[in-house]
């Protein structure tokens, strides 16, 4: 943390001064969620105001990085301006009718505008219409923080929740995913720890449960007994037992045997691919 933090300050003062042959509002972006990380949104207050009350550093960032609009309008309100706030609703959503053809720039103007506004259904429409897989699911859990807060609206709730959940997880960000898991036991619902694969209903996996299937599908892709563990929010260990149940079930002695056994699986990961 202190690495990152002398990072942004580095950033944060290339980016105002000019200094950088990076786009000088995504390194001033890049610095204020770092500082937000370290000691909140008071402590990256500056140069969040910096950005958004500088006309071009602004249009800049919602041009080369749409989802930037939803965390600043986030970071204001957390702030207390909604002079702020709404200065980066209007500029994502001028940006937008300037740019009509653009989905992802439409998108991000509906998710800030529902944010403003504690819209529930406008962030939704927006989750609905973002093209990017980790934006919807922000967008998503968005709109479930606003629904869980109306007693009503439960079910509604766990059900943005849900897509917020998954679609942190096909975009392979299981912290996020981890969050939202929280946030639905807030609620009384307990969340499965694993995707569904296409690849379980083969006649090689069949005799697989969801979780050995999951397993099966990550190792396959390379990734250790530890990075498995992470994505599905199990222990290395347990891991390690469910590949033994595994080799038993598909009758293969190691990882490579089990690599092509489930290349051949309908729906599964082709030999060969590898965890990055």
């Amino acid at each position: 943390m202190s690495v990152s933090a002398q990072f942004a300050d580095q950033l944060r003062d290339c980016a105002l001064l000019g200094r950088t042959a990076h786009g000088p509002s995504q390194c001033a972006w890049a610095a204020a969620q770092l500082l937000e990380v370290q000691g909140g949104p008071a402590s990256a207050a500056q140069l969040i105001a910096g950005i958004v009350t500088d006309d071009r550093l602004l249009l800049e960032l919602l041009t080369s990085q749409p989802t930037a609009a939803a965390w600043l309008v986030r970071a204001t309100r957390k702030l207390g301006d909604e002079v702020l706030a709404r200065r980066v609703v209007a500029g994502a959503g001028a940006l937008a009718v300037r740019n009509p053809g653009l989905c992802s720039v439409g998108a991000a103007a509906g998710h800030a505008a529902g944010l403003l506004d504690g819209d529930p259904d406008g962030v939704l429409a927006a989750a609905a219409a973002h093209q990017d897989p980790w934006a919807a699911a922000s967008a998503a859990e968005d709109a479930g923080r606003f629904l869980a807060a109306r007693p009503a609206e439960r079910q509604r709730a766990v059900d943005a929740f849900e897509s917020a959940a998954d679609g942190y997880a096909g975009a392979g960000a299981p912290r996020d995913a981890r969050r939202v898991a929280s946030r639905l036991r807030a609620l009384g619902v307990r969340r499965g720890r694993h995707p569904q694969y296409a690849g379980r209903s083969g006649p090689d996996a069949g005799t697989l449960t969801n979780t050995e299937a999951a397993v099966a599908e990550l190792v396959s892709q390379g990734f250790t007994n530890s990075q498995v563990g992470e994505r599905l929010f199990i222990s290395g260990h347990t891991v390690a037992f469910h590949l033994k149940k595994i080799f038993r079930k598909m009758n293969v002695a190691s990882r490579v045997e089990l690599t092509r056994a489930w290349s051949r699986v309908p729906g599964a990961s082709p030999e060969g691919a590898r965890a990055s």
